[in-house]
């Protein structure tokens, strides 16, 4: 990642590879397009295994720069250390929480990734 630009104490915005998804092939496994460490049978960038045929995720390091916007929020940790995000309705329950970057969303430049996320800061 590059720069990191705060906004007030709770938003911020990190510059860095558009993450993509795709339908995992040799093709896009290729050095060419992904990265070499992204390999049937290894972890995706959202932590998915790979697997030939199915949905993958990976990070553009080839391609334009975006900027990825996140805001500080609560999250539960549950009694094995894992993180429950907000929304989660897996049923696990917290034992404590914890304050988070959490993603808000992301923009192609800088300058909308400011715009959106002095909205969110309430203008600061």
């Amino acid at each position: 990642m590059g720069k990191i630009i705060e906004i007030g104490n709770t938003i911020r915005i990190e510059d860095g590879p558009a993450r993509r998804k795709t339908i995992a092939t040799a093709e896009v496994l290729d050095n060419r397009i992904t990265a070499k460490h992204y390999q049937e049978g290894k972890s995706d960038a959202m932590g998915k295994k790979i697997v030939l045929g199915e949905d993958m995720t990976y990070l553009d390091y080839y391609g334009n720069r975006v900027f990825y916007i996140y805001g500080l929020g609560e999250v539960g940790i549950d009694k094995d250390d894992v993180i429950i995000l907000p929304g989660d309705d897996s049923g696990r329950e917290a034992v404590r929480t914890e304050e988070r970057w959490l993603p808000v969303g992301v923009e192609d430049t800088q300058e909308k990734a400011q715009a959106v996320a002095a909205g969110l800061a309430g203008g600061e």
